[in-house]
């Protein structure tokens, strides 16, 4: 049976607990503890806000680098060489 001598040890739990009838042992000694018990609720609604949080970029902001890039023109120039133009 696991000991949970660190916090590490408590999130390496909640992470992958394991489905056996072992579960119920590391849960009963999770209860028994007040202390563990209140922390290995963080640790649950932490992992609960992280699986539910977007990774990556909004809607919006997709739909402001489009479009940019659609109003942005660059053009060559014989004198100045090449410059861009920023469309409205």
């Amino acid at each position: 049976m696991q000991n949970f001598d660190t916090l590490n040890d408590l999130i390496f739990f909640a992470y992958n607990a394991p489905g056996n009838h072992e579960t119920m042992k590391y849960h009963q000694l999770i209860i028994g503890d007040k202390n563990l018990a209140r922390k290995y609720q963080e640790i649950l609604k932490a992992k609960a806000y992280l699986n539910n949080i977007q990774i990556g970029p909004s809607e919006v902001t997709i739909k402001n680098i489009m479009g940019f890039s659609r109003a942005l023109a660059m053009s060559n120039s014989t004198t100045i060489g090449v410059f861009d133009l920023l469309l409205n």
